[in-house]
C-alpha cells in the first residue's frame, strides 16, 4: 500500500490500527530513504578515495561538496565597490602584520599540524 492510500485511509476512518498502518509505511520510506542516501554517500567517499590515490586532484576537488549551499560571507570584506574592499582589505593586514607575534613562552616546541598524515606521492 502507498503512502497516499494509507493516508487516506486514515483520513477516513481515523482508528488505531490506520495510524498503525500509516506511521510503518512512513518508517519503511524513511529507511530506504536513509540507506539509499548512505549508500550514495559512501559511492561518493569510494569514487573520492580512488580519484585521490590516482592523483586526480582536480577531480577530487569536484567530488567535495562541504556544504552543498550558498558560499559563506565570512571571508568578504565590506565595502560597496571593489575599491572599497580592496582598502578594507589592505587596512586589516595592516593592522595583523603591525603588531609583534603574540608568543608566551619562547622556548614552547611547536608541534607541525600535517606530522602523522599519509601523503600521496
Amino acid at each position: 500500500m502507498s503512502m497516499e492510500n494509507a493516508y487516506s485511509n486514515y483520513a477516513d476512518n481515523m482508528t488505531g490500527d490506520h495510524r498503525a498502518l500509516l506511521a510503518d509505511i512512513k518508517a519503511v520510506q524513511h529507511s530506504t530513504s536513509d540507506k539509499l542516501r548512505d549508500q550514495g554517500t559512501a559511492d561518493k567517499i569510494m569514487k573520492l578515495e580512488t580519484v585521490h590515490a590516482n592523483q586526480k586532484l582536480s577531480e577530487s576537488w569536484s567530488l567535495v561538496s562541504v556544504t552543498g549551499g550558498k558560499s559563506s560571507q565570512a571571508g568578504r570584506t565590506q565595502g560597496h565597490t571593489k575599491e572599497d574592499g580592496t582598502k578594507a582589505w589592505h587596512c586589516h593586514f595592516s593592522q595583523l602584520l603591525a603588531e609583534p607575534p603574540k608568543i608566551i613562552v619562547v622556548d614552547e616546541e611547536i608541534i607541525p599540524v600535517l606530522d602523522g598524515i599519509r601523503r600521496a606521492g
